[in-house]
């Protein structure tokens, strides 16, 4: 950082400092590595190491042969009341903001697709739906990217659009007292599959399985109130925590009553490389990827720290989602330290959010953190 970018008085504090000695650490920022220079007795924390599979397409084949409490994929089709002809079929996919290895033969799409049509489903009775959540739809470009140019050429892709009621359907209030509408495509569908990457989120515990559906395919209110302060703060809305975690209840309770057939969720390690593949039923199959996450993912501190270095990580395609690096971050600082987040911004559309967050952004601005979070609790938000 120069100039304008680095606030005064980390530059001037810098210029005090004698770094000949520091070394350099490799900082990922993006698909890049930055080499960044820390002082001699830098601690450096990171996740386990955990071989990657050898050989993706025959861990795949395993994973469908062998469900976690469910039955087989084909099964499921024949004893749906309807012939497999007649059955529509809706798959939720997760939006370029997540690593899920969708694409080519070692990707988890195609050997979905291919059970489908060889159990006597017909192409045009299938839909895939990205669940967006309130991100932005897709481009090309990027459903090219995600899952390949056979499976755009040759299926039905559409975006989840949260605020479009034309597209949703009321399934009743939650719990606790949600109205939720969610996607009808993928409501009304005959067989419904779930898919996504099961990693440690900083406010539902984990992502994948449940989270697909809220709130990758509910409406914007909901996923307002999900994300709102009542929920994260809750001492259990955290990573790796699901008990007693309210976001992780809701979209669980809402999951279940929408209904989802089979879910095909993975594990990645730290370069994104395939760990697992679980598949079956949606609550077991993504505890089942919940227990491989929490052997690895989880870092023990021994202390605090007054400077904490981190990244983004893949997600960090925009600003808001560099938050997540930021709350993660946060068990590691001192009260009053300092966090400094290498993330690389290059989403060409909106690399900061969407107009909403930018407006939250202002807004904090003027506010301050407790003015900005009073105005949040207020009935209206």
């Amino acid at each position: 950082m120069e100039g304008e970018t680095m606030k005064p008085e980390m530059k001037k504090a810098i210029k005090k400092i004698d770094t000949k000695d520091w070394k350099k650490v490799p900082v990922e920022f993006g698909r890049e590595v930055l080499e960044i220079s820390v002082p001699p007795d830098c601690v450096e924390l990171s996740m386990k190491e955990v071989p990657s599979l050898s050989d993706p397409g025959a861990a795949l084949e395993k994973a469908f042969l062998n469900p976690i409490a469910s039955p087989l994929l084909e099964e499921i089709i024949r004893k749906k009341a309807k012939p497999p002809e007649k059955l529509s079929v809706a798959i939720a996919v997760s939006d370029i903001t997540r690593p899920v290895p969708y694409k080519g033969e070692n990707g988890i799409l195609l050997p979905i697709l291919r059970c489908l049509e060889s159990s006597g489903i017909p192409k045009q009775n299938i839909k895939i739906i990205v669940a967006t959540g309130m991100h932005r739809a897709s481009t090309d470009e990027e459903k090219i990217e995600m899952y390949g140019e056979e499976v755009v050429e040759q299926y039905t892709i559409l975006d989840h659009d949260c605020e479009n009621h034309a597209l949703l359907e009321s399934i009743g209030k939650t719990k606790r007292g949600t109205q939720v509408y969610v996607n009808r495509d993928f409501y009304f569908a005959d067989l419904k599959i779930a898919t996504g990457l099961v990693e440690s989120h900083f406010f539902t515990g984990i992502s994948g399985g449940r989270k697909s559906i809220c709130p990758g395919l509910v409406d914007v209110k909901t996923i307002q109130k999900f994300h709102g302060p009542v929920y994260l703060e809750d001492p259990h809305t955290t990573n790796l925590v699901l008990e007693g975690n309210p976001c992780h209840e809701e979209a669980l309770e809402v999951a279940q009553t929408v209904g989802v057939d089979f879910v095909i969720n993975v594990n990645l390690d730290k370069n994104l490389r395939l760990l697992q593949v679980f598949t079956g039923d949606m609550v077991e199959a993504n505890l089942k990827a919940f227990e491989m996450i929490k052997g690895y993912a989880e870092i023990s501190l021994q202390e605090e720290f007054d400077i904490v270095l981190t990244h983004s990580g893949y997600v960090g395609r925009d600003h808001y989602q560099t938050a997540k690096a930021g709350v993660g971050a946060l068990p590691a600082v001192k009260k009053g330290g300092t966090i400094i987040i290498a993330a690389n911004n290059r989403d060409f559309i909106e690399p900061v959010g969407s107009p909403e967050y930018r407006s939250l952004i202002h807004l904090l601005k003027l506010q301050g953190p407790e003015g900005y979070l009073d105005l949040r609790r207020r009935s209206p938000w």
